[in-house]
């Protein structure tokens, strides 16, 4: 098992302040956008499989900052929400977080995705957003199989990925310099995500590629309703992000 990741991840966080993360990443209004839609889905997944999400145990594996962590709470206010991450330092900023908005988290934990400290079978639902591509391909199967163990019967798991045909446009496009391992291991093509998965799983197109571009051409608004307008399967080619969705 190869933990290499595992040190990059605590060490590349180290260095953000409180705001910091969250302001550099999310706080362009088409990343809050980005944002609405992905908690939306998440959302109509977990209210769409489950007819009572009042004693419902969910996990964010990943959390960072507490922002889906956040998103579940106040969408279920009376579910189990718990969170883990690698990283001290996001954890630290999530707690104080949470303290300073009077918001109740179940449990936030400190550890590794390739082993998480739980039992089998404890969640209902397991959720990962933009968590799993910084993984190489066989660590991913690995941490696919962790999520899975921790599953209850009858549950789902929701993962966020990166599609593949629309990140190999913007690599030779923009004339990456980095190898094409290194880059195309953040997007696996569908028959590697069937390997990963190994199961039936559904797609659920999360974010349009090119959104920036598209915002600042057209507006928001207008690229809210494109990013509904393409969600239809036969679309997921130009999208940048999905979610999988697997019942156990």
């Amino acid at each position: 098992m190869d933990k290499r990741q595992d040190i990059i991840r605590k060490d590349m966080y180290n260095g953000y302040e409180d705001n910091q993360y969250e302001e550099e990443r999310y706080n362009a209004t088409h990343m809050k956008d980005y944002l609405e839609v992905r908690s939306n889905l998440i959302n109509n997944a977990i209210k769409q499989h489950f007819t009572n999400t009042e004693n419902i145990k969910i996990l964010d594996v990943g959390c960072g900052t507490g922002l889906n962590l956040a998103n579940l709470r106040n969408s279920f206010p009376k579910a189990e929400i718990y969170g883990i991450d690698i990283s001290s330092k996001m954890l630290q900023i999530c707690n104080k977080k949470f303290n300073s908005m009077n918001l109740y988290i179940n449990g936030i934990s400190l550890g590794s995705a390739y082993e998480l400290p739980y039992p089998d079978e404890t969640f209902d639902c397991l959720v990962a957003t933009r968590f799993i591509h910084q993984y190489s391909h066989n660590d991913k199967v690995t941490i696919f199989n962790e999520m899975k163990r921790t599953l209850n019967s009858g549950g789902i798991l929701l993962v966020e990925f990166y599609n593949r045909p629309y990140h190999w446009l913007r690599y030779y496009l923009s004339k990456d310099s980095r190898s094409k391992d290194k880059y195309f291991s953040h997007y696996p093509t569908r028959n590697e995500v069937r390997k990963i998965i190994s199961g039936v799983f559904e797609r659920i197109p999360c974010r349009l590629g090119g959104s920036r571009i598209i915002a600042n051409t057209i507006g928001n608004n207008l690229l809210k309703k494109l990013t509904l307008t393409f969600s239809k399967k036969y679309f997921n080619w130009l999208y940048d992000e999905y979610f999988v969705l697997i019942k156990k």
